[in-house]
């Protein structure tokens, strides 16, 4: 029997929806130098999925004092915590600033089930205590395998490292970037970054740029190709044996009082090796003194 919600999908099959990002307190600047206020993606069907790649725009605040944060729903206050958004109407997000404290950066690798690099790394900012969640980039021939969509704390004194892991397609032809389909949602970007976000939304918009096709396929051969990856990965979580074990190299290398039991350790020994040549010293004086 179909209900309500299959007769309005059905019924949003004959129309397309557009996702739009204004710029708020902030401008975008295209590559030739042009300004705008806001970017559109589009257009998609009901139940499509957009990907809004905003860390891969430049995206200038007007004061200098504050950072590229991530991106909300307009009306929200929250950051957006997926970079897959399931389209089922028009959508309008806004940039979302923090105040720059601490800055710290992070890093994000992408690589194959062997570690090997696929994609170059990229290096963003946020403030230290941050948690942004950093979306999967759109790789030709490969699906993701961990995560859509990556997330941890930035520490101070760690490395700030999120790895996407991938596995080549099938059939094709594995190896080629899409830079233009990057994919990133709520995280710091390269310009360095708080807490209290201040935000503004900005009415104006510009006329839709062109979709996100390509991020879709992406997510949908992984649903297809084998086992889903998880919507959300939280690499502090040690629950979760994919995150606990960067999450544990980087706390062993990042607090000193994990040496702690190893200096005691060594100076255990040294110890026991001073008093055995001291008692052998005084074994041999006896000796020469008979």
């Amino acid at each position: 029997m179909a209900t309500s919600k299959d007769a309005f999908a059905d019924e949003g099959k004959s129309y397309s929806y557009t996702v739009t990002l204004y710029a708020g307190n902030g401008t975008i600047i295209e590559p030739d130098g042009q300004t705008k206020t806001s970017e559109s993606y589009g257009s998609y069907g009901y139940g499509e999925y957009c990907t809004i790649p905003w860390q891969t725009l430049n995206i200038q605040p007007d004061d200098d004092k504050y950072y590229v944060k991530g991106i909300r729903l307009a009306g929200h206050d929250e950051l957006a915590e997926s970079g897959n958004i399931e389209v089922t109407q028009d959508l309008q997000y806004v940039v979302a600033y923090g105040m720059k404290k601490d800055q710290v950066a992070y890093t994000i690798n992408y690589v194959d089930a062997n570690g090997a690099q696929i994609a170059d790394s990229e290096t963003f900012y946020g403030n230290i205590g941050d948690k942004p969640v950093i979306a999967y980039r759109y790789i030709e021939g490969y699906q993701p395998t961990n995560a859509y969509n990556l997330t941890g704390r930035l520490k101070g004194n760690a490395d700030n490292v999120f790895t996407f892991k991938y596995q080549a397609v099938q059939g094709s032809s594995a190896g080629t970037t899409n830079d233009g389909a990057s994919a990133g949602t709520t995280g710091g970007q390269a310009t360095p970054g708080d807490e209290n976000a201040a935000t503004g939304e900005n009415a104006a918009g510009d006329e839709a740029t062109g979709d996100e096709a390509a991020d879709e396929a992406g997510t949908q051969e992984g649903a297809a190709n084998g086992a889903e990856p998880a919507e959300l990965l939280d690499i502090d979580d040690d629950s979760n044996p994919l995150a606990s074990a960067q999450s544990a190299v980087q706390e062993t290398f990042s607090n000193p009082l994990n040496y702690l039991p190893w200096v005691l350790g060594v100076l255990v020994v040294i110890a026991l090796i001073s008093v055995i040549a001291l008692m052998v010293a005084k074994k041999r004086a006896g000796k020469d003194a008979s």
